[in-house]
């Protein structure tokens, strides 16, 4: 439950509609050509069957193939890192004495919301243009998308910027809870930092393996 988001209410229609595979191809020609991606974010998990919202922000970054890392300054310490071989994910600010790990499967790329949504999107997805709107002041196209297989959510929304990358995505889950996760000044090909896609648990908190 660490990835999630702002929630955004639409002004589709302000544009006439683009062909929604046109622009997810676009998308994904572009992100297949890219090794590195950093952003910040913001982000928030509405909880429909608990009445909660839970917020954050935080810094996300991955290097293809398969090394993925989302940091949260807000709460300080929550994060979710794939190190190529596991998933690590460490929630201080609710259980601060355990530490979450799984193999890396195919179930774990809806933590990665580019691999999500941009990897081979017309044989996954139904979509349906829903017009312009602006995320962080940047007109984008929003795409409704309708998975054709089970995924574990109903249906799912993105934003795409004119720079073809993610703007926005919108979680639409199974059991009524919304996730959303807002990009903010994405960088690609860039130098990670060392350490980036690592982590070591703290001293005396337990590994729980799934």
């Amino acid at each position: 439950m660490l990835l999630a988001a702002l929630l955004g209410h639409p002004t589709a229609g302000n544009a006439q509609a683009s062909d929604p595979y046109a622009v997810l191809d676009a998308a994904a020609e572009r992100f297949g050509g890219i090794r590195t991606l950093c952003a910040d974010f913001r982000q928030v998990l509405d909880v429909r069957l608990l009445g909660e919202r839970r917020e954050g922000t935080g810094r996300l970054c991955q290097r293809r193939p398969d090394l993925f890392s989302m940091r949260f300054d807000d709460p300080s310490g929550d994060l979710v890192v794939v190190d190529g071989e596991n998933v690590w994910m460490y929630t201080p600010s609710r259980d601060p004495d355990q530490v979450l790990r799984t193999s890396i499967s195919a179930a774990t790329r809806r933590l990665n919301i580019h691999e999500e949504f941009l990897e081979s999107p017309r044989t996954r997805y139904e979509a349906e243009s829903e017009g312009v709107e602006d995320v962080g002041g940047v007109p984008s196209e929003r795409i409704l998308l309708h998975p054709r297989e089970p995924t574990g959510y109903r249906e799912a929304v993105v934003w795409i910027g004119p720079d073809r990358l993610l703007r926005q995505v919108e979680i639409r889950e199974e059991n009524g809870s919304i996730r959303t996760v807002t990009l903010l000044a994405s960088e690609t090909d860039l130098e990670v930092p060392e350490g980036t896609f690592s982590f070591t648990p703290p001293p005396g908190v337990r590994v729980v393996a799934r």
